[in-house]
C-alpha cells in the first residue's frame, strides 16, 4: 500500500477482476489536487514496480476528486474493487 500513498482513493477494475489471465490491469488512482506534483512523480513509479510483478501492461486511470466526480467514472465502469 506505501506505492499508493500519494493517493486518496485506489480502485481495481477491468478484466482482471474476472479473468485469471488478464491482457492488462486497470487502475484508478484518485488524489487531492494539491498532491498533484507528487501524483505525477509517483504514477511512473507505480507502473514500473507493478509491471515487475506481474510482467503485463498497468492502465492507469488518475483523476483528482472533482474530475472522478464529473465524469461519473464509477457509474462507468460499475464492476470495480476498492483496494484503498
Amino acid at each position: 500500500m506505501s506505492l499508493f500513498k500519494s493517493f486518496d482513493e485506489v480502485y481495481l477494475f477491468g478484466s482482471s477482476l474476472t479473468n485469471t489471465f488478464p491482457n492488462d490491469i486497470d487502475l484508478l488512482l484518485v488524489y487531492s489536487v494539491d498532491n498533484k506534483d507528487i501524483v505525477v512523480k509517483d504514477l511512473d513509479r507505480i507502473i514500473t514496480v507493478l509491471f515487475d510483478y506481474f510482467q503485463i501492461p498497468i492502465d492507469i486511470t488518475a483523476l483528482s476528486h472533482d474530475e472522478l466526480s464529473d465524469c461519473e467514472f464509477l457509474e462507468k465502469i460499475k464492476t470495480c474493487i476498492r483496494i484503498k
